[in-house]
This record gives structure tokens, C-alpha cells and sequence, in this order.
């Protein structure tokens, strides 16, 4: 998927809802620097929402939720350690 991303839209509950996974903001933000592996996850909230797995640049492999907002906006849902399988198919689009 190609997207420019011009800005992230974060609040109280996205950033808590990430360090309840030990992630924090920017840690997150770092894996749409490299190269991603996006598939589209669910609608929820007539949202259209994605996982994106992606390397941090303390080589820490992550898969957040995300939708994307008008503008070129990402918000991040939520997010975890990547699993084995999602870091299999990230290597496999690199």
C-alpha cells in the first residue's frame, strides 16, 4: 500500500492504549520510516482500519492498528510485539 504520511493524530487514549504494550508514541511512529507490511484488518466504526508491521530503529518489530484520517493522517488504534508470523511476512515484502 503506498500512503503519504504528512502527521499522526494522538490523544490520552491512543498513547495509553500503546503503553499498556509497552510502546511508546514515538517508538511506534519509527516503523513508517522503514519499510511496512500493511493488509487491511477489519471496519469497525465505518472506519477502515489496517495492520502495519514494521522494524523500529532499535530493531524492535511492532504491528499497530491503524486508520488513516482525512489530510494524510494516521491514527494509531492500538499495538503489540510483532508475531513471529507477521514478522515473516514483513521479510518477505522486503
Amino acid at each position: 500500500m503506498t500512503f503519504r504520511l504528512a502527521r499522526f493524530e494522538w490523544d490520552k487514549y491512543n498513547r495509553a492504549e500503546l503503553l499498556d504494550h509497552n510502546i511508546q508514541q514515538d517508538e511506534a511512529e519509527t516503523i513508517f520510516v522503514g519499510n511496512t507490511y500493511w493488509w487491511k484488518s477489519h471496519i469497525r466504526k465505518g472506519e477502515t482500519r489496517y495492520r502495519v508491521t514494521g522494524k523500529t530503529f532499535e530493531g524492535r518489530f511492532l504491528t499497530l492498528v491503524v486508520t488513516i484520517k482525512v489530510k494524510e493522517t494516521l491514527r494509531v488504534i492500538t499495538g503489540w510485539d510483532a508475531e513471529d508470523w507477521e514478522i515473516k511476512k514483513w521479510r518477505s515484502r522486503q
